[in-house]
């Protein structure tokens, strides 16, 4: 049975408690509220697929509620939507983990059991996509991180952190950093393709 979303907690997100997250390979918000009839078949069939993370707002359109539950990038949902506003041409690249949602997924590292010397990496095993990293540090110790261009915004890793050590960065934080990192390696490589050119 599909679980609803209350009118606060929807407020709520709206407000900066939290953003409102679209199901995978939703369309923009705008033609997405246009497209969605709250038909619920994409809830159906993530709850076939066992996966359970969307949820309905009180328009019955779809919500991802991460934190006890993860989408599994099985792509079910998508294929489900009989309106459009889950674009089904992405279906088969949601399943192969081509496709990301806009927010991710980021590591306090001072939190985390490994910084402090205690084994764990529960978070590592769970990510299927290989984002989180771990490097050392003095003291016998390991710093945890995720890259954001391998991280899907999939949610396992939240469940799996006995911390708690795991927060959600929204996606125009995501775009910020994604697009630092490029500039940092475009700086990096630029000695390289002078010396090349000079040769």
């Amino acid at each position: 049975m599909s679980r609803r979303v209350s009118r606060r907690e929807l407020f709520r997100r709206a407000t900066g408690g939290g953003a409102l997250r679209r199901p995978p390979a939703a369309v923009e918000e705008a033609r997405f509220l246009e497209l969605c009839d709250g038909c619920g078949k994409c809830i159906t069939a993530c709850e076939a697929a066992e996966s359970g993370v969307l949820v309905a707002d009180r328009a019955g359109a779809p919500l991802v509620e991460l934190g006890t539950r993860f989408c599994i990038m099985c792509g079910d949902c998508v294929k489900a939507c009989p309106t459009g506003a889950l674009d089904a041409s992405l279906a088969e690249t949601v399943e192969m983990g081509e496709w990301a949602f806009p927010w991710r997924m980021e590591i306090d590292p001072a939190a985390c059991l490994e910084f402090a010397g205690t084994t764990c990496r529960m978070c590592e095993s769970a990510c299927e996509w290989s984002a989180i990293r771990f490097r050392p540090v003095p003291g016998f110790r390991w710093e945890a991180w995720i890259e954001l261009a391998d991280c899907t915004g999939c949610g396992e890793c939240l469940p799996r952190c006995p911390r708690q050590a795991i927060r959600i960065i929204e996606a125009e934080e995501v775009s910020a950093r994604l697009a630092a990192a490029r500039t940092h390696e475009d700086a990096a490589a630029a000695p390289a393709r002078k010396g090349e050119e000079a040769a």
